[in-house]
């Protein structure tokens, strides 16, 4: 895995999670849940700005751009 932002940082929580993230200003969660060989169901969660106090998740139907991208 390339990450050419500085200061980004990927964990990965075996088996299933990937987290990125980049200061407190942007965090990725990536977690994987296998259906059949070959493939898993994605589920994610995205942080763009920083946070102070908890917040109520906004929730999307929409998928990220960048995550698409993957599929082409």
């Amino acid at each position: 895995m390339t990450i050419s932002a500085p200061g980004t940082l990927p964990l990965f929580d075996l088996p299933d999670r990937v987290t990125v993230g980049g200061g407190e200003a942007f965090r990725l969660v990536l977690h994987h849940v296998p259906t059949m060989p070959g493939q898993c169901l994605q589920h994610w969660l995205l942080q763009r700005e920083p946070t102070h106090e908890p917040a109520t998740p906004i929730w999307s139907d929409k998928e990220p751009e960048i995550l698409a991208q993957d599929r082409r």
